[in-house]
């Protein structure tokens, strides 16, 4: 048999109607995921958003669209900031920014935000 795929759309509204006070840290690595659609008297919503309403400590966005090898230098860093150093995830997001700026600095590298400062840490609900 073939590799069967499982398409699962979970939308903003079911994020926010769960209840995940239990979770700590949420990673939404896809491009733009810290956006939102404006809506009247409510500020920007979207997942980042449903994610804090559900209850969730901590979450990690991106601001922009984010190319997969930033995005894969990032992710790693900050993974090893989090568990290798036993760090918290907004510490942990602002040490693997940095490494990353150094590493480009060091490489002669453009240190421009696009290639080292898409992901930031949100804290989440209570």
């Amino acid at each position: 048999g073939g590799v069967q795929l499982t398409q699962l759309l979970l939308t903003a509204d079911e994020i926010r109607s769960l209840n995940l006070s239990g979770v700590e840290l949420v990673v939404l690595s896809a491009c733009n995921s810290g956006g939102g659609l404006p809506v009247a008297s409510e500020g920007l919503v979207g997942l980042r958003r449903a994610f804090q309403a559900a209850g969730v400590r901590n979450l990690v966005v991106s601001l922009w669209p984010v190319g997969d090898e930033a995005t894969r230098a990032w992710m790693e860093a900050f993974y090893r900031q989090l568990w290798s150093a036993g760090r918290e995830p907004a510490d942990a997001a602002l040490h693997a920014s940095r490494l990353l700026l150094a590493e480009r600095r060091r490489a002669g590298r453009s240190t421009h935000p696009f290639y080292w400062g898409g992901f930031v840490a949100i804290a989440g609900g209570p």
